[in-house]
């Protein structure tokens, strides 16, 4: 669920951030990946897909680059994607205005910076235009739970996760200080719950599209996933009714799906006031094995 925090972002900002990348310094650069198991993956698509386009993928928590990247995915992904978009709707400046502050807050929850340190990984990584260093993609992963067949939020997880170690005698919490979720989950809690690293949030600029940016971004969330967090698939989250987004997992970027939740919690826009509104929706989670 989105909820507002207490951080304002001027209206000046805003107007700048829609339209050229203005966050200041680059975060962290991915370096490129050598490794064959990405290099096989690439040559398996390539003759079916779009070259890969030249773009410089960079990971960022700073509270300037999320809030762009809260506007990017109003731009290109919640107004721009039909199945977000109903026809004949349009917004107000301040409605807008008011979706990229909830969106923006939302990152900086989830995503972002903070006094103490996460239990659970996460990473928003964002793809550039070589050239004009221009955002044009954004995909964020992160580390949490699955209970059965219910992936739950990482703040959830990472709840469930401390519970279990403050259960613990003080010996034993000693043990799992500094343990990751998947330690924790292995060895602590029930057999129905496993920790798992999920995809969400991946988005591509209009006039970047059909240039392989999704499959680079994807390549680097599996990498990111399989080789710095030690997991063997990557989980996502999909609306049953979403065609276009199911064809892109399913045929050009190998995920596969694995069992339907019914009357899942989904976000739609209220254009009227700029809000997210939560709605039943019957939700595929797919997978794809590293």
């Amino acid at each position: 669920m989105l909820r507002h925090t207490s951080f304002v972002i001027s209206l000046s900002l805003l107007i700048r951030l829609s339209n050229v990348l203005s966050f200041g310094s680059i975060g962290y650069v991915v370096p490129s990946r050598q490794h064959n198991d990405v290099t096989m993956r690439l040559q398996m698509t390539v003759e079916e897909s779009p070259p890969l386009a030249p773009v410089q993928l960079i990971i960022d928590d700073s509270e300037a680059f999320l809030n762009h990247a809260g506007s990017f995915l109003v731009s290109n992904f919640w107004l721009g994607s039909d199945h977000h978009v109903l026809e004949g709707k349009s917004m107000s400046d301040d409605a807008r205005m008011n979706l990229v502050i909830e969106q923006a807050a939302d990152l900086q929850e989830k995503y972002g910076e903070r006094m103490g340190k996460r239990l659970t990984n996460c990473a928003v990584i964002g793809a550039l235009d070589e050239e004009t260093k221009e955002l044009i993609g954004l995909a964020t992963l992160k580390e949490t739970l699955r209970i059965d067949n219910d992936v739950v939020e990482s703040e959830k997880a990472e709840s469930i996760a401390k519970n279990a170690v403050a259960a613990l005698g003080p010996k034993q919490r000693r043990e799992y200080k500094n343990a990751p979720l998947r330690k924790i989950a292995e060895e602590l809690l029930s057999s129905n719950t496993k920790a798992v690293c999920v995809m969400s949030n991946l988005a591509v600029g209009k006039k970047a599209r059909r240039r392989g940016v999704a499959r680079a971004l994807c390549f680097e969330v599996e990498a990111m996933a399989g080789e710095d967090w030690g997991f063997d698939e990557v989980h996502l989250l999909v609306e049953s009714e979403n065609t276009a987004a199911r064809t892109l997992y399913e045929k050009k970027l190998g995920y596969k799906p694995v069992f339907m939740n019914e009357d899942a919690i989904a976000l739609r826009i209220d254009f009227e006031t700029g809000d997210f509104l939560e709605i039943k929706q019957d939700t595929l989670i797919m997978t794809k094995k590293l």
